[in-house]
C-alpha cells in the first residue's frame, strides 16, 4: 500500500511538473519563388494553438531572423522557440501570434551570400518586405490585423532596418 501511494504521489508531482495537458501550436514548413533572388526559399510558420484559418480571431506576426550559419529551421531546431512560445502564451505572458521564420543563404556561408540586406545580385532585403511579407501574410493571415499593423521583425537586421527603413517594422515597433 504504501508503494503504491508513493506512486500515485510521484505520478502527480510529475504531470504538475510537464504541461503536457496545454494546448501547444505547431509548426508548417512553406516556401515562396522569388522572382527577386531567382530561387525558392523556404521558410517556417508557427501558429498558435486554437489558430484557424477561417477564424474571426486576429494575430500580430513576428518575424524571426537566424544567424549567419543558421537556416529557417534554427529557432525551432536550436532555440526550442515551439515550447518557449506554447508555455509563454498558455501562462498568458505573450499574446498569440503568428511567428515566421524565414531562409536567408544557405549553411554553406564561404560559397554562397547569407544575408539580410539588398548587396549586387542579391537582394534578400527586398524580397523580404516585398516579396515575402505579403505573401505569407495574404497565404496565413488573411486574418492578419492590417488596422493595427502588429508586425515585428527580430533578429540582426531589426536595428538597421529601423534606422535606415524607418518607415517599416523592426523590433521595438508594434
Amino acid at each position: 500500500m504504501k508503494r503504491f501511494s508513493f506512486l500515485i504521489i510521484l505520478l502527480l508531482l510529475v504531470s504538475v511538473q510537464m504541461p503536457c495537458c496545454a494546448q501547444r501550436g505547431h509548426i508548417i514548413v512553406d516556401s515562396i519563388r522569388s522572382e527577386k533572388l531567382g530561387e525558392w526559399v523556404k521558410y517556417n510558420v508557427y501558429l498558435p494553438a486554437g489558430y484557424r484559418m477561417r477564424n474571426v480571431e486576429k494575430y500580430p506576426v513576428l518575424y524571426l531572423l537566424h544567424g549567419l550559419s543558421d537556416t529557417y529551421t534554427a529557432w525551432d531546431v536550436k532555440g526550442h522557440m515551439r515550447q518557449i512560445c506554447d508555455e509563454l502564451m498558455a501562462s498568458g505572458e505573450a499574446d498569440k501570434m503568428v511567428i515566421i521564420m524565414p531562409n536567408a543563404g544557405t549553411p554553406d556561408i564561404v560559397h554562397t551570400w547569407c544575408g539580410y540586406f539588398n548587396v549586387k545580385g542579391y537582394a534578400y532585403e527586398d524580397f523580404f518586405f516585398e516579396e515575402l511579407m505579403p505573401a505569407a501574410e495574404k497565404k496565413l493571415l488573411w486574418n492578419f490585423s492590417r488596422m493595427n499593423q502588429k508586425r515585428d521583425v527580430s533578429g540582426t537586421i531589426s536595428s538597421l532596418v529601423q534606422i535606415s527603413k524607418p518607415d517599416r517594422p523592426s523590433a521595438g515597433r508594434a
